[in-house]
């Protein structure tokens, strides 16, 4: 079927009048010759004007050309009906190959392992995919062939998830196995350094102090620490192990940071003032919160501690910087029957396989043009 991106390039099919009214007009101009002889002749009735075109094999030509260049401004392409076909099996690394042959119906002919180059299922069981379980399961939607079925089959506990529900283009069937997805191992921050950004605003300058002083025990521990600072909402360049932002609301390019890998450390600002006197060092520690790729790490009061006594005790140092240093991963884990993907709005519901014709046309369009010129050549040699 005959589509087009641009339909409204269509109105540029005015322009054939164009050619039309210039042939007309060509054919109206006639020139006045004196002949004698008939100069004694009365004035009879003049025939009545007919509207004739001369050179129709030129004004065709003409038009088709100019219709070919608005079809191709249109941008046409042929979209054919997807074909079904057999339909995909996938299988997530930590599930048993014959579980998955035991609770998938039918008989597919394709049997994939969910994992990069997505290989077949008689391959050794690969690694387990990690935190790219979800951009695998969007790249095999993306690659398989229009029309053909998926189904998942993965273990009860998943891990590798992103922050929001997974949506495909097109229908999966979800069949959910016994079993874990093995939870790859969690690398350690190396290193005898530790890289740190300072961000806040002029209204929240009373945990300046507090860094500060985190800063200076951590390199009174031995820690080589570097304090990029800034009253701005300036993200840190590269390598920074953590930013500390005091302020109200998360600008937005700290938060575009963070989402990119990065760790934020901040108060939550909707956090309930902090009680009086409490001097507990498990309560004054932040709360990790993924966001993308990176982390939030929020903690329940503002980053006062003449207000919060949990900020004050002499083990918040230590406890944070196991939070800072040892790469937490996110919260990525979460029982397989309630993760289960979802039809994205804008998914048709039947992919068509889309064929440009775009190239047809500039082709069509070029021996048009060819021919236009040879057809007026031939007729400016004809004219008298």
């Amino acid at each position: 079927m005959l589509s087009l991106l641009a339909p409204g390039a269509l109105l540029a099919l005015t322009a054939l009048a164009v050619p039309l009214l210039l042939h007309l007009r060509r054919r109206s101009e006639q020139k006045l010759v004196r002949f004698a002889a008939l100069r004694w002749l009365g004035q009879g009735a003049r025939p009545r004007s007919q509207v004739r075109l001369e050179q129709r094999l030129l004004l065709a030509t003409r038009l088709l050309l100019l219709a070919a260049l608005v079809f191709l401004l249109a941008g046409p392409v042929w979209r054919s009906a997807a074909t079904a076909s057999q339909p995909w099996v996938v299988v997530t690394p930590g599930v048993d190959p014959a579980a998955a042959r035991a609770a998938v119906e039918g008989s597919p002919t394709e049997w994939r392992w969910l994992a990069p180059t997505f290989p077949g299922l008689d391959r050794a069981t690969p690694a387990p995919a990690g935190a790219d379980f979800s951009s695998l399961l969007r790249q095999l939607d993306a690659e398989m062939p229009p029309g053909a079925a998926l189904q998942v089959v993965v273990p009860q506990e998943l891990s590798g998830l992103d922050a929001e529900r997974l949506q495909l283009h097109r229908a999966v069937e979800w069949r959910v196995v016994a079993g874990n997805t093995p939870a790859p191992a969690m690398p350690a921050h190396t290193g005898n350094d530790l890289q740190l950004a300072l961000r806040y605003d002029a209204q929240h300058t009373a945990g300046l102090p507090l860094v500060h002083a985190l800063a200076a025990a951590w390199h009174a521990a031995g820690l080589d620490v570097t304090v990029d600072e800034a009253q701005s909402d300036t993200p840190p360049a590269a390598g920074v192990d953590a930013l500390f932002w005091l302020g109200a609301d998360l600008p937005e390019p700290l938060r575009q940071w963070v989402r990119t890998g990065g760790t934020l450390v901040a108060a939550d600002p909707a956090a309930p003032e902090p009680v009086p006197g409490s001097s507990d060092v498990d309560a004054g520690l932040p709360t990790p919160i993924a966001l993308g790729q990176g982390r939030l790490l929020l903690f329940s009061a503002a980053l006062d501690p003449t207000r919060n006594a949990a900020l004050r005790n002499p083990e918040l140092p230590t406890r944070l910087l196991a939070l800072l240093r040892h790469d937490a991963a996110p919260p990525d884990r979460a029982p397989a029957a309630s993760v289960s993907p979802l039809r994205a709005a804008d998914a048709a519901p039947n992919t068509a396989a889309t064929t440009p014709l775009d190239i047809w046309l500039a082709l069509l369009a070029a021996l048009l043009f060819l021919a236009e010129r040879i057809l007026s050549l031939r007729a400016a040699r004809q004219r008298p």
